[in-house]
């Protein structure tokens, strides 16, 4: 009682307590010396580990704190990579971040498999995030180790990153560059996944430069059928591309096939990023679906936290409401878009909500 401990967990072997208040706790920690702080982190974490081996997953997080505390740089590593990406997995983008870039720090050179693969999940989390210059710090980390390895594979999979950043940006020729090196690479490694994903990329950078026709030539079959997320990216783009050249119903269908394929293979990001798609094709349709998938997309946005994709939306809405004549709510959704672009700092979708603002106010008045 004097220590304020209460039950939390009645095992068979093993009672757990806890403190009742946090402020105990911490003045107890604080009367450790350093050598029994370590002693009780590494008891805690071995504690875990045998009694929790057959479901590790949930305590992570844990393990890599109290191996941490522990002063073992490599468990910590170890646990902080898997914790990140268990988080990642679950769209919880800010502690997946902490843990891999921690995970990073822990891991020594000659373990380039796993370096790789922790860069990979944080250039993904920075692309998300619209955190751009650490998303081109990890793609040139990842090129050093791609230098290293000699690998074709990494270097199409980096070149198929750069393409997707080049097309975030508004940067289409770099973009069709960067897609094509990486198709030649994925080439070299004898990988249909690889050449999917690089032509779709070459695909969308073509979109950008209004090139229908040549766009829709890349993306008429598929690389590997049986990748359920690379054929949804692949009908998405060509969804696209078929509305801007007007052919609607054509792209309605490219887009609901898309949707489903997402849908099949739980792509949360992606099944947004079509639904908005397939909204851009209702409101060119003058279609009262459009608001409605706008809305659902942003939710979705939201939370899977696609920085760009929720401030592009954002702006679609408003243009949406002051085609539609609702002036008080186009306000609100153009300045929470506007407001959404400079915290990324993404000065090219700023500039290009404007326009788009613009005119649509000198075709509707």
């Amino acid at each position: 009682d004097n220590l304020d401990l209460h039950l939390v967990e009645d095992l068979k072997h093993d009672a757990i307590y806890a403190f009742q208040y946090a402020i105990t706790r911490e003045l107890a920690y604080s009367a450790l010396s350093f050598s029994q702080r370590r002693q009780l982190h590494r008891a805690a974490a071995l504690w875990y580990e045998r009694e929790h081996r057959g479901n590790l997953a949930p305590h992570y997080a844990l393990l890599a704190h109290h191996w941490r505390g522990a002063e073992v740089p490599e468990r910590e590593g170890y646990y902080a990579y898997l914790a990140g990406m268990r988080a990642a997995a679950q769209y919880a983008g800010a502690d997946a971040g902490a843990y891999l870039e921690r995970a990073l720090e822990l891991t020594p050179p000659s373990q380039s498999e796993r370096r790789s693969q922790i860069l990979l999940q944080l250039e993904t989390l920075y692309h998300l995030s619209a955190a751009r210059p650490k998303q081109i710090g990890a793609l040139r980390l990842l090129e050093e180790l791609a230098a290293g390895e000699n690998s074709a594979a990494l270097r199409a999979e980096i070149g198929i990153r750069q393409a997707r950043l080049h097309e975030r940006m508004l940067e289409p020729a770099r973009c069709v560059a960067a897609a094509a090196a990486a198709y030649d690479n994925a080439m070299r490694a004898g990988d249909p996944a690889l050449m999917g994903h690089s032509r779709v990329y070459h695909a969308l950078g073509l979109i950008q430069l209004d090139r229908y026709e040549q766009a829709l030539a890349l993306l008429e079959r598929p690389h590997a059928p049986d990748d359920g997320g690379l054929e949804a990216c692949r009908l998405d783009a060509m969804g696209v591309a078929l509305s801007r050249l007007g052919r609607y119903d054509e792209a309605q269908t490219a887009l609901l096939q898309a949707q489903a394929r997402a849908n099949a293979a739980g792509d949360r990001r992606a099944f947004g990023m079509i639904l908005a798609h397939l909204a851009d094709n209702d409101a060119a349709m003058t279609s009262d679906a459009a608001q409605e998938r706008y809305r659902l997309a942003l939710r979705i946005h939201e939370t899977a936290g696609d920085r760009q994709a929720e401030a592009e939306t954002l702006g679609r809405l408003g243009l949406l409401a002051l085609a539609g004549g609702d002036p008080a709510e186009a306000r609100r959704y153009l300045e929470r878009s506007r407001d959404a672009f400079r915290q990324i700092q993404d000065v090219p979708g700023e500039a290009s909500l404007l326009r788009a603002t613009g005119c649509v106010r000198c075709e509707y008045g």
